[in-house]
């Protein structure tokens, strides 16, 4: 009886979601190439669990949160690598594009880059967006159903924005995007505006 104990509570660990994923295991031996030495160096120095001077996936796909502003990043391609991602702050650095829908975000910081493309599709659990001080052309909100704040001052918006799939209590804020002609949102919700921006409430 005493020998079947570990093989009982190893039986327990797994009939309780405990056990260890064989995959798991695996992604311990599997390493990053990093694309942006910049954001190398910075998930060495915070994401290196055993300090053996590599990012193994296993160590990726737990960071919970990435905050890397004002640090030269010019590419964060390898983020598809950070599938349990809440939270980025990616301010203040040298990217043009960002798809982070590989990830689980709930709060996104890319302001004060030069974005000229960026993803949030698919991301329903994403409640605050602050892209403001970019260049981009165009936002697809269409699947961002959670979203309750969104900063887009000073971009290059154009044509019209759609919000009416966002939350219902949004709180947002486009202004200094001359271009953009019409903001198609619900009643209940808020949009800071100028220009020749018009509203047109569902």
């Amino acid at each position: 009886m005493v020998r079947a104990l570990p093989v009982l509570l190893l039986l327990l660990s797994a009939a309780c979601g405990l056990a260890e994923d064989e995959r798991d295991e695996k992604n311990r031996y599997i390493y990053l190439t990093f694309y942006d030495k910049a954001f190398e160096a910075y998930c060495l120095g915070e994401f290196d669990v055993d300090g053996d001077g590599r990012i193994s996936r296993y160590e990726a796909q737990r960071v919970r949160t990435v905050e890397c502003p004002e640090r030269g990043v010019a590419s964060l391609s390898d983020l598809k690598e950070f599938t349990r991602l809440e939270r980025l702050d990616c301010r203040g650095n040298a990217l043009t594009r960002l798809d982070v829908t590989m990830t689980r975000l709930e709060w996104l910081d890319c302001s004060d880059n030069g974005l000229v493309s960026l993803d949030v599709n698919g991301l329903r659990g994403l409640a605050y967006l602050d892209c403001g001080g970019n260049s981009l052309p165009r936002l697809d909100l269409q699947s961002n159903a959670s979203l309750a704040t969104l900063l887009c001052p000073d971009n290059a918006l154009a044509g019209s924005l759609d919000v009416t799939s966002c939350a219902s209590g949004l709180r947002a804020d486009v202004r200094g995007n001359p271009s953009l002609a019409t903001v198609y949102c619900l009643a209940s919700q808020s949009v800071d505006f100028n220009g020749p921006t018009e509203l047109v409430r569902k």
